[in-house]
Order: structure tokens, then C-alpha cells, then sequence
């Protein structure tokens, strides 16, 4: 009760005498001349020393105070802030009018009163996105313990139907873009595969119903000329003595000076340590559906640079029970012909095997061909079997097609006297090569 009425003494003595300005103080000092009010608890004890309480509003209750003066000083409770009246608004003491934060690297270079909650770091303009970073970004993990789930480096949640992740070029080009569904694409801005490669320039997807929706690679434009190469993939390993680096690749070849796909083939080539095609290996399918072996130019369904082995064609009803003839001119032998679908030079090689036998004279068989055009390179030789005891032989011949077709190749036989009789024959032609 004597320090209020102290105090309140003091304010009466001082407004008195000095007129303009008023003091309060444990000890009785002057205020301060620049002062209206001074109020000084420097003399008081620590225990005592004590603030001074502004009025406390909420947002809403300063917003609605009527006509406030130049220089009201309110506190919002409702922001946590110190708030004044400038003569037109009112601004919040301390921090800047409402910005969103930027840091320009060493500086804060507007203070954190959030407007959208946008912020940017290395930068001073306003951001324009949750978080926009002008420089280079790193992302350390290390301080987490990776083998629990739920602590990845980096994790990026998309809207429904919105891409997850951009990553774009000053251009504003797409470079790196993960969208809604997962997929992934590198120069394309809709990826429809879990991974789609598109063209450096032009962002062209690859499509096309033989277009795959798990990896699809546009490795961009196939050169005009005659041997122009691109090279689209390669898939490939290291041995286990990390010697050879063996790869298969996958390239485009054009055949022909054109501009359109008449003209182009698409190869597999084997390569070891930057050999390629290591021993002649590769495969090529032109546009024409020619597939070649060890050659780039098929001109035949398949076209095989170097021996090939495969399985012999065999003519239509060999047969097994015995068949009997007595003339003496050849004839054809029922039952025993081949047909082989041929190129112009192609070479043939036909066999017939047959066992023989005769009454009492000489069976003869040998191969024609019935049907076709083409040249003997090796005249098929003369099956002679003589007597009545079964005995087996072969006849062989080589022929060179002379246009591409069919060409249909049939044992004939003759007796020089009485019946012949055959069994358990069969022919065979294949094309085993080209001139």
C-alpha cells in the first residue's frame, strides 16, 4: 500500500512540476526528457521487477476496433505478435508484412510471416512453389537407420492423377518424370511403359502395337544413307575373371539410300571387348522379313553366311511296303518326290536311299527333276541292285536353282528284265547353300 501510494505521489509531484512527461520508479528518478512515459524498475529488487502488459486481442477483436489511432500498439493473441496501427494498416512489429520466406544463402531475405506457406531457398523473389530451390540439392540419409522401413531419403507423395516427380531442363523440357501410375520417363512427358526412353530433342514416344508397356527406348533418327547405323541398346556382363566384356546389341542398319522403313533392316550382334560381331555373329530382319546369319543383305527368308545344318525335307509318302515295276524305261517311282521352295542360285542337295531287288534281272533307280527349273552341278548316280536278295543304296545329285519357285525332285526306276521290287525308301532335299 506505501509503494502504490508512493508511486502515485511521485506521478502527481512529477506531472506537476515538470507538465510533459511522466515517471514511475521505485526511487524517485526523473523520467527520461524524451519520454511521455518512463517507467523504470531498475531500483527495484530482482524479485520485483515486473513488465509491462499491453492490451491482449485477438485477430478478429483488432481487426474490429473502430477507427484506431496512428501508433495503437495492441498485442495479437491469436498470432503471438506484436501488432501496430501505421495510419492506413496494421503491421505486425518485429517481422515483415505477410511474405513467404527466402533465404538467399546468408541472409533471410524476407522474414518468416507465411502467406501461402511457399519457401525458397537461394533465391530473393517470391516462390512459387511449397518449396523452390534455385541451386544444387543434397539429401543425406546417413543419420537414419536404413535397414528400418519408413526411413527413405527421399519421398514424394502425388495428388491423385498428377505426376509425382519432374525434374526439368531451363527449357522447361521434361527430362526425368515420374507420373501417377509409376511409370517412369526420360524425355517424355507421358510415359505409358514402366520405363520409357524418348528422344534427346522432340520428346517422341515410341509406339506401335509391337510397342512394349514395360521399356520402350526411342533412340531418335536412322541416317538416309546406305550403311547408316544407330545403335538403340545393348544388354551385356562381365566373366567371372572380369577378362571379356561381352554384349549383345541391338542396332538399326540402312540397307538402301531411302528415307522410310523400306530401307532398313534391325540386327543383334555379339561383341566381346568392343569386337563386334565376334566371329561373324549376328542376326539381321529386314523390312522385307529376310532373316540373315552372318550377313546384313538376306535376300532369302533366311539367308545363312557360312555352313548351316538343319533337318532335311522329306518327300511326301515314303514308303515302306514293297512296290513292284516291270518296265524297262524309267518311270516314276510311286510315292517318292520332295519339294523345296528355292531362290535363283540357290544349291540343292537331293538323296534317295531305297533297298532293291530283281526276280532274275537288274532294278535301276536314280532322281530327275519333275518339276522346276534348274541345272545338275552333280547328275544323280545310278542305284543297281541285281538278283532277288534285298540290298540298299543311295542316290545322290546337286543342283543349281535358276529362279526363285518350287523345284520338285522324283525318283524314277526300271528293271532290264522281269519284275523290280523296292521297299523302305525315302528322299530328301535341302538347300544346303547359294553360288
Amino acid at each position: 500500500m506505501w509503494r502504490c501510494f508512493w508511486v502515485s505521489a511521485a506521478i502527481a509531484a512529477h506531472s506537476a512540476v515538470l507538465g510533459q512527461n511522466v515517471g514511475i520508479s521505485a526511487d524517485g528518478s526523473a523520467p527520461h526528457a524524451s519520454a511521455l512515459l518512463d517507467v523504470d524498475a531498475a531500483a527495484l529488487p530482482a524479485a520485483d521487477k515486473r513488465g509491462l502488459l499491453i492490451p491482449r486481442v485477438t485477430t478478429a477483436e483488432r481487426n474490429a476496433i473502430p477507427s484506431p489511432a496512428t501508433g495503437l500498439l495492441v498485442y495479437d493473441s491469436t498470432l503471438n505478435a506484436f501488432w501496430y496501427f501505421d495510419g492506413t494498416a496494421w503491421v505486425p512489429i518485429g517481422i515483415a508484412s505477410e511474405v513467404d520466406p527466402t533465404w538467399g544463402g546468408s541472409n533471410l531475405e524476407t522474414a518468416a510471416s507465411w502467406r501461402s506457406g511457399d519457401v525458397g531457398l537461394g533465391m530473393s523473389a517470391a516462390p512459387n512453389s511449397k518449396l523452390q530451390v534455385v541451386g544444387r540439392v543434397f539429401i543425406d540419409n546417413s543419420t537414419f537407420i536404413h535397414g528400418l522401413a519408413g526411413n527413405p531419403a527421399l519421398v514424394a507423395d502425388g495428388a491423385l492423377n498428377e505426376d509425382i516427380m519432374r525434374i526439368r531442363d531451363v527449357g522447361a523440357n521434361n527430362r526425368l518424370l515420374v507420373n501417377s501410375a509409376g511409370n517412369v520417363g526420360i524425355s517424355t512427358s507421358a510415359p505409358t511403359a514402366r520405363l520409357s526412353i524418348a528422344t534427346p530433342l522432340g520428346e517422341y514416344e515410341l509406339t506401335g502395337t509391337a510397342a512394349s508397356t514395360t521399356l520402350k527406348t526411342n533412340t531418335g533418327g536412322l541416317g538416309t544413307i546406305a550403311g547408316n547405323t544407330l545403335k538403340l541398346a545393348s544388354l551385356g556382363f562381365r566373366t567371372n575373371a572380369l577378362a571379356d566384356n561381352v554384349s549383345l546389341g541391338v542396332t538399326a542398319l540402312r540397307t538402301a539410300n531411302g528415307t522410310t522403313s523400306t530401307t532398313t533392316a534391325l540386327g543383334l550382334t555379339f561383341d566381346v571387348n568392343n569386337t563386334s560381331p565376334v566371329n561373324n555373329a549376328e542376326i539381321w530382319l529386314t523390312n522385307a522379313g529376310n532373316i540373315g546369319i552372318g550377313s546384313n543383305a538376306p535376300t532369302a527368308r533366311l539367308d545363312v553366311n557360312g555352313k548351316a545344318r538343319s533337318t532335311a525335307i522329306y518327300g511326301t509318302g515314303g514308303i515302306t511296303a514293297a512296290i513292284t515295276t516291270t518296265s524297262t524305261t524309267l518311270v516314276n517311282a510311286t510315292g517318292l518326290s520332295a519339294t523345296v521352295a528355292v531362290q535363283n542360285n540357290d544349291i540343292i542337295k537331293v538323296d534317295c536311299a531305297c533297298n532293291l531287288q530283281n526276280t532274275i534281272g537288274t532294278t535301276f533307280m536314280t532322281v530327275t527333276n519333275s518339276a522346276g527349273t534348274g541345272v545338275w552341278v552333280q547328275t544323280p548316280n545310278l542305284i543297281q541292285v541285281q538278283g532277288p536278295v534285298w540290298s540298299g543304296g543311295y542316290s545322290t545329285g546337286i543342283m543349281r536353282a535358276t529362279a526363285d519357285g518350287n523345284i520338285t525332285f522324283q525318283a524314277q526306276w526300271r528293271v532290264s528284265t522281269s519284275t523290280g521290287s523296292a521297299n523302305n525308301c525315302n528322299i530328301t532335299a535341302v538347300v544346303i547353300g547359294k553360288q
